[in-house]
């Protein structure tokens, strides 16, 4: 009796346990999921959530700009480059996000070879997961996350599984590097958050430093987002913390949410200035640091 009595309580706590994490993931909170997969190839993984997931398959002996000041290296070089300080997985989260426009909400470093754009493409996904789950491969995404994202993957049959190749699509410049004009209008199609276009908010970037482009910057994920974005200014006093600012009734919209995550904001419930927009993002000394100060 008393026995049965100890394998409730550890049954009770456990459950108690996974409840708190739960509380905790951020997967969950997101229709769309984008992550990294770093290996002898870079693949994006793109999952709405329910219906379906993509792939796609990033040269990585192309240049790209990285964050923190690092300027320009190959894909495949920008992880061991972040592991200097220990950060390779947020050195390459951070870059794949800003050059390409696109929101990224973790990476999985998985070196075994595996065919991901094959016929076995969902057995690769498979076992990166299952390794990081085990602690084999390296990666920022809680546990919790990591479990939806084997539900998802498990769930989405493979007819609504689409694989694509940036080595055979026209998004390169005379150079043979990314242009990332022909990126933008490619990933734009293929990126919108549904979500995010259903609630149709307005969004306005007011860069508050005195760096020159920031808010051009920023933008080019809201577009790629399918958000409304209605104007790009300047704004004044200068802040050292990004933030958003959204009446009450759009501050628990999950376009705010998305976008506070993205940006790494400060959340303000208020008035825009000019009333101006549903959402405005108030881009801080912080944002530029990200782009060009190293650790």
């Amino acid at each position: 009796m008393l026995l049965t009595f100890f394998l409730f309580l550890l049954i009770l706590a456990s459950g108690f346990r996974f409840y708190l994490g739960w509380r905790e993931a951020e997967f969950k909170n997101y229709d769309r999921i984008n992550i990294v997969l770093n290996g002898k190839q870079i693949i994006l993984l793109s999952i709405v959530r329910n219906k379906t997931v993509d792939l796609i398959s990033i040269p990585g002996e192309k240049k790209i700009s990285l964050t923190r000041g690092f300027g320009e290296y190959p894909l495949n070089a920008i992880f061991k480059l972040g592991e200097l300080e220990k950060k390779g997985n947020q050195l390459l989260e951070e870059s794949i996000q800003n050059y390409f426009g696109l929101p990224v909400l973790g990476v999985i470093s998985f070196k075994k070879d595996c065919n991901w754009l094959g016929e076995r493409g969902k057995e690769c996904i498979e076992q990166a997961l299952w390794s990081s789950l085990k602690r084999e491969a390296e990666t920022d995404i809680f546990l919790v996350d990591l479990l939806d994202l084997w539900q998802q993957i498990k769930r989405t049959p493979n007819y609504n599984w689409q694989k694509y190749d940036l080595a055979k699509i026209q998004v390169y410049g005379a150079n043979g590097e990314f242009d990332p004009k022909k990126l933008d209008l490619y990933f734009e199609k293929l990126f919108t958050d549904s979500k995010i276009v259903q609630e149709g908010l307005t969004v306005i970037v007011l860069n508050t430093t005195q760096i020159t482009g920031l808010g051009n910057l920023a933008s080019r994920i809201l577009v790629n987002l399918g958000s409304r974005l209605i104007n790009i200014g300047n704004a004044e006093p200068e802040r050292e913390k990004t933030t958003m600012v959204a009446r009450k009734e759009i501050y628990n919209s999950y376009t705010f949410k998305v976008l506070k995550k993205i940006f790494n904001a400060e959340a303000i419930e208020g008035e825009i200035e000019g009333g101006r927009a549903d959402i405005g993002i108030y881009l801080g000394k912080d944002y530029w640091k990200m782009l060009n100060e190293k650790w």
